[in-house]
């Protein structure tokens, strides 16, 4: 019988979304999860609901803007797991649906500099040690918006396409065999999709710990081979592809879809 090798998985933006559906699938799994969120009262909810499994899982308050905190947190996982096996830089967040100039500065300059300043925190704090133990995969969670232009929805598209090009210029600059991939998540039922998809599009959305039970295991299975590439979950065989129709309205592709 094969042994079962715990990871360490580092994800940011776990307390929410995708992010809290994949700290419990990879904890599902049996692997440890260092997750961090911006809620303090939803930190302090997961610590209690996931003690029984306290040993392989922590959840703190973080920042991910505030770099000295960033590296407060990441010396003391450091310190309780060693370096990450994954490091999922899932963090986001989403602006109103508006033309660019209707948007507040603020508002815009948040969307933006969690993407890529806080994705920038967290990979300058762990990669690092990733490197001296020799192994490591950083994920990078874009956007189909990322590389396409979608109109009221420029914050979200400008700070992914910053995010595709950090991904891909970070893979070049890794040392064998640590790899950086881009993962586009497409479209899952969750509350940021709510605050951009039209009504009658969020039926047809997979949930996301449907989502995540395909994906998790496809970033553990993730090598060199993929570095600098982009993995489209969609291409596992589920339903979140996304298109724009003529009136430039985003919405979901629900064929059928196979791996």
């Amino acid at each position: 019988m094969e042994s079962f090798e715990s990871k360490v998985i580092v994800i940011t933006g776990a307390t929410y979304g995708l992010g809290n559906d994949m700290a419990r699938e990879f904890l599902r799994l049996g692997h440890k999860v260092a997750g961090c969120g911006r809620t303090d009262s939803i930190v302090r909810q997961l610590t209690q609901e996931f003690n029984s499994v306290a040993d392989r899982c922590d959840f703190a308050a973080v920042d991910v803007l505030q770099d000295e905190q960033v590296g407060q947190w990441a010396t003391r996982i450091l310190k309780k797991f060693g370096a990450p096996d994954v490091l999922i830089n899932n963090a986001s967040i989403a602006a109103r649906h508006m033309n660019f100039w209707e948007l507040p500065a603020e508002e815009f300059n948040r969307v933006v500099d969690v993407d890529i300043k806080g994705t920038a925190n967290t990979t300058r704090h762990f990669v690092p040690h990733m490197i001296s133990s020799g192994k490591g995969v950083v994920c990078n969670v874009t956007s189909w918006v990322g590389r396409n232009n979608i109109g009221k929805l420029t914050a979200h598209v400008t700070g992914k396409w910053g995010l595709e090009g950090f991904s891909r210029n970070l893979a070049k600059e890794l040392p064998e065999p640590l790899v950086s991939f881009q993962l586009d998540p497409g479209v899952v039922l969750s509350p940021m999709n709510e605050k951009t998809m039209i009504a009658d599009e969020l039926a047809k959305q997979i949930t996301g710990e449907e989502w995540a039970r395909k994906v998790c295991p496809a970033i553990l299975a993730v090598d060199r081979s993929s570095n600098g590439k982009l993995l489209e979950t969609w291409k596992l065989g589920l339903k979140c592809a996304l298109y724009v129709d003529e009136e430039g309205i985003l919405k979901v592709d629900d064929r059928e879809f196979s791996t």
